[in-house]
């Protein structure tokens, strides 16, 4: 069996907020980016089961029935191996010039539905300063680093990321996103964990940052820290990819209610979330609760 070097254990809450029983209740989540790592083992109570969708892996649980405003505790742990890309920074160091035109094309007509004038211009005068994509993605992080504040306090809107100079972690990642995707460079955001070391114990944090594509391989590049994440750092651990415009659910269910509703039957509450990373050679545990 190939050795894990990450660890994702749940508690989630089940809960039927409803006054009529539920039967064969299906829950699907969310759990990790199967580009980004391989399943080593799945364990919990009830045992679920894994099921790759594109890029996601989500783990599928069964539940008979659910009483009325009943709840249910469910406890899994992923065991997963990294899968490491040899990646180097010499990538970026191509120019726009090599980029296939009609990708550039498709990519930068998909990104204006979404971007401002100001937005277009920005993207277009970083552009002609530099034909080097490493040019245009250190400049485009310096942008960010002078006009939009990064702050995990702020309510996630990146509809409107474009109209502030402040924003979430998740409205910075897809704002750096759509400027690329304006260059003509591929862009996802990626969603996941991050581990911040405070002595010898970890903090967990949910967390945004995105990959572009150069020549078929994903770079990671977070703009809230303005960081080139080459190699990617153990304690980012992505647990969802999604395309600009193509929502993935990170909670789905389904269920039969004994009584007809249209009503949401089913809500899912994360209690607590331990991640435990290896950060030169030495476990790295990070704890949260209700995020």
């Amino acid at each position: 069996m190939k050795k894990s070097d990450t660890v994702i254990s749940k508690i989630l809450r089940i809960i039927n907020v409803l006054s009529t029983k539920l039967v064969y209740v299906q829950v699907k989540i969310n759990a990790f980016s199967n580009e980004h790592y391989e399943l080593v083992q799945l364990s919990g109570n009830p045992l679920g089961k894994i099921i790759n969708i594109d890029e996601n892996s989500f783990v599928a649980f069964k539940i008979k029935e659910l009483l009325p405003r009943e709840e249910k505790n469910i406890r899994y742990k992923l065991a997963l191996a990294r899968k490491k890309k040899p990646v180097s920074l010499d990538l970026l160091k191509c120019s726009f010039n090599d980029m296939v035109s009609e990708k550039l094309y498709r990519v930068n007509r998909n990104a204006f539905s979404y971007a401002t004038r100001r937005a277009r211009n920005v993207a277009e005068r970083l552009k002609r300063k530099s034909k080097n994509i490493l040019d245009f993605q250190t400049l485009l992080l310096q942008f960010f680093g002078r006009n939009i504040a990064c702050s995990y306090n702020d309510p996630i809107d990146p509809d409107s990321i474009f109209e502030r100079n402040h924003g979430h972690p998740k409205d910075l990642a897809f704002a750096f996103s759509i400027f690329n995707m304006i260059a003509g460079i591929p862009s996802r955001l990626i969603e996941g964990y991050l581990i911040e070391k405070n002595n010898s114990k970890g903090h967990v944090k949910r967390h945004y940052w995105c990959e572009i594509s150069i020549f078929d391989e994903w770079i990671p590049i977070d703009p809230c820290f303005r960081k080139i994440l080459i190699p990617l750092p153990n304690n980012y651990i992505p647990i969802k990819v999604e395309h600009i415009g193509k929502h993935v659910r990170n909670v789905s269910t389904q269920f039969k209610s004994v009584k007809p509703t249209l009503r949401k039957a089913v809500r899912i509450e994360e209690e607590e979330i331990v991640l435990t990373v290896n950060i030169d050679s030495a476990p790295l545990i990070g704890k949260t609760k209700n995020i």
